[in-house]
């Protein structure tokens, strides 16, 4: 064993010893290796060439998942596809949802399919990506369930709403008429950024809505708040 590692010091005094006055007489930089070489575990060179995939790896969909309603269409959108790129669109059951060659999808009826990206560089298949889409009826109303909410400043939740019928299509909009007061999300989550009050509607693409009155105070004002209604119930028991 000993021997094996003195045979390889010897190697390595020899290559440096070589290098040394190798550059003593040739111009700076003719010893660099070239800009894709890179020397390999075992010190063998080896030339890095990229593969098919890592040429692709920035080439992504914009969505995995949608849920869409019957008669509703929505875009897939294939990001950072070259100019010598294409790109297929397919459907796995065009009786629940039909893909364009755009990447327009369209529900038909309800159910699951899944939408194929396939990228094609000339004529060679290089990815193919995926799109889960699940059809299902618009949403015909909604209300929050709860109409009225008080929540400390700071703080954050969510505000939980019922669709008719229970299994469409949840496609609404959210919108806050203080929104330096509550921000509401695109998935209904609201944030108390400041005192005060704000309505917060929910809104259906065929125009019905809801509204929940949402009602920010202090840490301090609702510790009152909760003191005066345990002292107001317990009157109520006594009484």
């Amino acid at each position: 064993m000993s021997e094996v590692k003195n045979e390889r010091f010897c190697r390595m005094q020899l290559w440096a010893a070589i290098v040394l006055m190798l550059s003593l007489f040739l111009p700076v930089g003719v010893l660099s290796l070239p800009a894709q070489t890179v020397m390999a575990a075992d010190n063998k060179v080896e030339e890095w060439t990229e593969s098919e995939e890592d040429e692709n790896v920035n080439v992504k969909i914009n969505v995995t998942s949608k849920s869409i309603a019957i008669g509703a269409s929505y875009g897939l959108i294939i990001y950072n596809v070259s100019e010598d790129q294409s790109v297929v669109f397919t459907s796995s059951d065009t009786s629940v949802a039909t893909v364009d060659e755009t990447g327009i999808v369209t529900g038909v009826a309800n159910g699951q399919t899944t939408i194929t990206a396939a990228v094609y560089t000339g004529e060679e298949l290089t990815k193919k990506l995926r799109c889960s889409v699940k059809v299902a009826p618009a949403a015909l109303n909604v209300r929050f369930i709860t109409p009225e909410v008080v929540i400390i400043q700071g703080r954050r939740m969510a505000l939980k709403s019922i669709f008719v019928p229970y299994n469409c299509v949840k496609d609404v909009t959210y919108y806050s008429s203080n929104s330096k007061t509550v921000h509401i999300s695109t998935s209904g989550r609201i944030a108390a950024k400041k005192v005060g009050v704000a309505y917060v509607y929910i809104i259906l693409p065929n125009g019905k809505y809801d509204v929940c009155k949402v009602t920010v105070v202090s840490q301090e004002d609702y510790d009152t708040m909760i003191e005066n209604a345990e002292k107001a119930s317990e009157g109520q028991e006594e009484n």
